[in-house]
């Protein structure tokens, strides 16, 4: 009890005493050079993302056609094996319901 008291009251006085000290930081004006000189440094990185998000990621077009392709074909000989042995093991099956 008296060790989360004793923590409340420095969280306490670290909630009060830390604007009083950053107040001069944060008023602080910017530097018009600095603000034009991140300008371009973020639109360099943008049109670096740019360039290299279209060299390093293929495009999701340029080959999901063939996957899918192969995927319909694996499909259809998947579903031609299930129904040649669906033929194969139809006579040698009795009902499950009905007469007996």
């Amino acid at each position: 009890m008296q060790s989360s008291l004793c923590w409340l009251l420095v969280v306490g006085c670290a909630l009060v005493l830390i604007p009083h000290f950053a107040t001069n930081v944060w008023a602080k004006p910017t530097d018009p050079e600095q603000l034009a000189a991140m300008a371009d440094t973020l639109k360099y990185l943008q049109e670096l993302d740019r360039y290299y998000s279209q060299v390093a990621r293929p495009s999701p077009r340029s080959d999901s056609g063939r996957q899918h392709e192969l995927s319909k074909v694996e499909n259809a000989l998947k579903m031609l094996q299930l129904q040649e042995l669906d033929r194969f093991y139809a006579p040698r099956t009795r009902p499950r319901f009905g007469k007996r």
